[in-house]
C-alpha cells in the first residue's frame, strides 16, 4: 500500500505526550506490518518542523529533523518535492474545493495522491474525505 503521511500523525508518532500518539502509533505499526510505502512532501515537513519548534523547542526540532533524515536514508519515507505541474494542480484543487477550505498543503497532498495513485492519506484531518480521498481513520 502507498500511504501519504500528513502532519498530524507525524507529530503524534514523534511526540509521546500527544493525545493521538497511541492511536497513530498503532496505525503506523499496522501499515509497517503490511509493508506499506510512506510518502510526504516538503510542505508537510515545513508544517511539522514549525509546529515542533513552536510547541516543543529547538532540542525537539533537532531530534525530529534527524529522525526524518534517517527515515529517508533507510528508504522508509519518500519526500516529494513540489514541481511546477503539481504546484499548478494544487492551485486548481484549492480553487475546485474552496468550499471545503483546504489549505494549500492539503491541496498539494490531494494532487500528489491523484497524480501518483497513492492509496490513502494517513491523517487526522476530516477534510480529505470531503474531496474523495481515502483516509486512515
Amino acid at each position: 500500500m502507498k500511504v501519504f503521511i500528513d502532519t498530524g500523525p507525524l507529530i503524534a508518532i514523534l511526540v509521546k505526550t500527544d493525545i493521538w500518539h497511541k492511536k497513530c502509533l498503532e496505525k503506523y505499526n499496522q501499515y509497517r506490518k503490511e509493508d506499506s510505502l510512506f510518502f510526504t512532501n516538503i510542505f508537510v515537513l515545513s508544517e511539522l518542523y514549525t509546529r515542533i519548534l513552536y510547541d516543543y523547542g529547538s532540542g525537539a526540532l533537532k531530534i525530529t529533523i534527524d529522525r526524518i533524515i534517517k527515515l529517508q536514508k533507510d528508504e522508509k519515507l519518500r519526500v516529494f518535492q513540489i514541481e511546477d505541474g503539481i504546484f499548478k494542480d494544487s492551485e486548481d484543487a484549492m480553487i475546485k474545493f474552496s468550499e471545503h477550505n483546504l489549505s494549500f498543503t492539503d491541496a498539494s497532498i490531494y494532487s500528489l495522491i491523484k497524480s501518483f495513485k497513492l492509496d490513502e492519506v494517513f491523517t487526522l484531518d476530516k477534510g480529505f474525505k470531503k474531496v474523495g480521498i481515502t483516509t486512515s481513520f
